[in-house]
């Protein structure tokens, strides 16, 4: 693990996987690679290291890719442990969808998770998707995170316009509404051109919001979109 072998070729090997049924070598190891913790549950004995603290939070707190794995191989009683998933989200807000159900409805872990990785917010409570200051964070962080924000704040003007200006796809989750709001589809089309395609139609006819969009992606002007005015010199 230290001389970085990966994943796959580790798993194939018995002999490997064996080792970390002993606790030493275990605990060296998960420092070194998260998935030293997902291993170990799979090998005979090895079930005991899904509900060490100790090493499930070294695993949790190891920036690798599958961190969020590693949680979701801890025992439930780890994935309820309050300062474990704590550390998990702050390392990968993505690791929010292997919490316990109660914290994925606790204030404090789920604005830990989004400010970590706005996307954590698909895993959130459906009364924190609806939490103007947890919605906020998230799309500051990931437009697209709107997406799984409430239907109420998928109609706000402020949660809607910070969205946009992050991301500007993210107008394709906006309402209706605001899809036919001047200044929201400005806004996004100023970060991306190709956000264009979301507004109403009414404002995909405006030379305005086509040139602007332009600006941002030639592309816009290559359309060959009926309902979309290019402008013409």
């Amino acid at each position: 693990i230290k001389a970085g072998l990966s994943y796959e070729l580790f798993e194939d090997c018995d002999i490997l996987k064996e080792s970390l049924e002993k606790r030493p070598i275990m605990e060296a190891l998960v420092h070194e690679r998260a998935y030293a913790l997902v291993l170990a549950t799979k090998t005979r004995s090895g079930g005991w290291a899904a509900n060490d603290y100790k090493i499930v939070m070294a695993a949790v707190q190891n920036r690798s890719k599958i961190n969020r794995t590693a949680l979701e191989f801890a025992s439930a009683g780890l994935k309820a442990d309050t300062n474990i998933v704590m550390a998990a989200v702050q390392s990968d807000g993505m690791a929010l969808e292997c919490a316990c159900t109660a914290l994925q409805a606790r204030m404090d872990i789920v604005k830990a998770a989004v400010q970590s990785d706005g996307g954590a917010l698909q895993f959130a409570s459906s009364e924190l998707q609806g939490h103007m200051e947890i919605v906020k964070i998230a799309v500051e962080s990931d437009g697209t995170a709107l997406e799984f924000a409430s239907t109420g704040l998928k109609d706000c003007m402020d949660i809607v316009k910070i969205a946009v200006q992050s991301d500007g796809m993210a107008l394709k989750f906006a309402s209706a509404n605001l899809k036919a709001d001047m200044d929201i589809v400005m806004a996004a089309v100023e970060n991306d051109g190709t956000a264009l395609q979301f507004a109403s139609e009414s404002l995909r006819c405006k030379p305005e919001v086509v040139l602007k969009a332009a600006n941002t992606s030639d592309s816009v002007l290559q359309c060959d979109d009926d309902r979309i005015a290019v402008p013409r010199e």
